[in-house]
């Protein structure tokens, strides 16, 4: 090393991560059943869980980690699409 030249720091190897991600597409959706999602009742409800449910088996999700849903509400011609994605 030469004056001033400070030694560059160690950085720790970078680890791939798995894609963890899974999108939903509940389709189109009447008002009466969105209003019951955002209250977190009816069916659309029940289909995200299960969803859920079945990615954390698939990809071996312990029981005790939490998973999170995001669900997206968009309009077409005054109905609604349900799109969902947990992580």
């Amino acid at each position: 090393m030469e004056d001033g030249d400070s030694p560059q720091p160690q950085l720790p190897a970078a680890t791939p991560m798995p894609n963890l991600g899974l999108i939903l597409d509940l389709g189109r959706q009447p008002r009466t059943h969105i209003k019951r999602l955002k209250q977190a009742d009816g069916r659309l409800t029940a289909q995200i869980q299960a969803a859920v449910e079945e990615a954390r088996k698939e990809l071996g999700i312990a029981a005790d980690k939490e998973i999170v849903p995001v669900v997206l509400l968009y309009s077409i011609d005054n109905d609604y699409v349900v799109l969902s994605r947990q992580a």
